[in-house]
């Protein structure tokens, strides 16, 4: 079920509906904390946002779970 709450909040993410993603993707990582792409997902309506300590700490856990995190590492530099 994850991966529909990812999917939705990737869609508001694409019509830069920044909070609604955050709230749909917040469902994805309650039933699945080891998604990266998750995390990651988070940390770019974080940026978006201006919420840059939480990016940061969403950057740090998606790249905890999977180092190779193209998302993750691309925002990293970024912050």
């Amino acid at each position: 079920m994850w991966e529909g709450w990812y999917e939705l909040g990737r869609a508001h993410m694409k019509a830069r509906e920044w909070k609604v993603a955050l709230s749909a993707l917040e469902q994805a990582r309650q039933s699945n904390p080891d998604a990266d792409e998750i995390y990651s997902a988070m940390a770019t309506c974080y940026v978006k946002t201006k919420k840059m300590a939480e990016a940061r700490q969403m950057v740090r856990q998606s790249l905890m779970i999977n180092p190779s995190n193209n998302e993750a590492t691309r925002l990293q530099k970024q912050l």
